[in-house]
């Protein structure tokens, strides 16, 4: 990349800076405003959920430390509405004061399959040693990583 589309680029990103806090104020009456009346609580999310999305099933739904934003877990999706579900937001909501990922934090749970979900009648069953601790793999024969992965899984004992 030459020097000049590297000024470019930075003085892009200067100028979008620039512009965001020209607008702080604009922003901060937004957020403001979306505040919801009277504390709204996780039933009335949920209702208002109902109303919009009837037929998307809602797992959990949390509020978060950002006053009148929600937490929905849907299935493997976790995303974040206001109290009337009118906004909804995808992606990851950090909190910068303490170094963490909130949406991380309960994406675990989202991903967590119960094993007696698993369709086992059609699976390979391998034992290495008294078979007592259970590992589900799903693997591709074609995948070099997937045959790294079976050769450290030989050298394991009781699974």
């Amino acid at each position: 990349m030459t020097v000049r589309a590297t000024l470019r680029r930075r003085c892009a990103a200067l100028l979008c800076v620039a512009a965001l806090v020209g607008t702080a104020p604009v922003l901060a009456e937004v957020v403001t405003a979306s505040q919801p009346p009277n504390g709204a609580t996780t039933d009335d999310v949920r209702a208002a959920l109902a109303r919009q999305y009837p037929a998307t099933p809602i797992d959990e739904i949390r509020a978060t430390p950002l006053a009148g934003l929600f937490q929905i877990r849907a299935g493997r999706n976790v995303f974040y509405t206001d109290a009337q579900a009118r906004y909804v937001l995808f992606g990851h909501l950090f909190d910068l004061h303490t170094q963490t990922d909130l949406t991380a934090q309960s994406q675990p749970a989202a991903a967590r399959i119960a094993w007696d979900a698993l369709p086992l009648r059609h699976a390979l069953v391998h034992r290495h040693g008294s078979g007592a601790r259970r590992l589900a793999v799903f693997a591709d024969p074609q995948c070099p990583h997937c045959r790294a992965l079976a050769a450290t899984l030989e050298q394991l004992s009781d699974i």
